[in-house]
């Protein structure tokens, strides 16, 4: 398991979850992480009590462990449900991937801590490249968005709402941007383009 969680204001009192990777069920190997209920929704303290291996050992010498949600820093509830992910073990591909989560709390903060964690066997690789914190102003408040984004097979697929004046725009960085218009976008609410090790940002643009 591995696990992204941030603290906004509180310097560690409270931590608040951003994302929770596991195992999940589009695994062609066994022991998938990521259970359901009769019902087909993510069974969180299932998924919290799946046995992984890892353990550690306290201040008093006690061995603790064994369970994935034994290593969160958050009450094992159902309302963690929209931060579990599925990813595929000992896939180097599949998990090299470009990901945004948006932080609201973290909205006008003076402090916001992260804190990254692994917890398992350490079969497959874990690694943070070219991460940061960007404010990027609201494409919903000016009408325009949101952009989803999703991974198709080997393309990375993008949709929104389209309108007859909106286009996209892509840059390879924000600090600094250098904005260019993705051709054949205008009026349309999809594009796709291949996966590639080159990082992009995309943003909606009314003419």
């Amino acid at each position: 398991m591995q696990e992204v969680v941030r603290i906004p204001v509180d310097h560690g009192t409270n931590w608040l979850p951003v994302v929770y990777l596991l195992q999940g069920a589009n695994d062609d190997q066994q022991n998938a992480q990521i259970v359901y209920d009769a019902n087909g929704i993510v069974d969180v303290v299932a998924i919290m009590g799946f046995g992984i291996g890892a353990r550690y050992t306290n201040s008093v010498g006690k061995v603790l462990g064994g369970t994935a949600g034994a290593f969160i820093a958050a009450p094992i509830t159902q309302a963690l449900e929209p931060y579990i992910e599925g990813r595929i073990n000992d896939d180097s591909y599949e998990s090299m991937r470009f990901e945004a989560f948006r932080l609201p709390s973290a909205d006008h903060q003076a402090s916001v801590q992260f804190r990254f964690m692994q917890a398992g066997t350490g079969s497959w690789f874990w690694g943070i490249d070219n991460w940061g914190i960007y404010s990027v102003p609201s494409l919903v408040q000016s009408g325009l968005g949101p952009v989803s984004v999703h991974l198709s097979g080997t393309s990375v697929v993008l949709t929104w709402t389209a309108a007859p004046n909106v286009h996209l725009q892509q840059s390879p960085s924000l600090a600094p941007s250098n904005w260019t218009d993705v051709l054949s976008t205008l009026g349309l609410g999809t594009y796709i383009s291949g996966v590639t090790n080159q990082g992009a940002f995309y943003r909606l643009i009314g003419q």
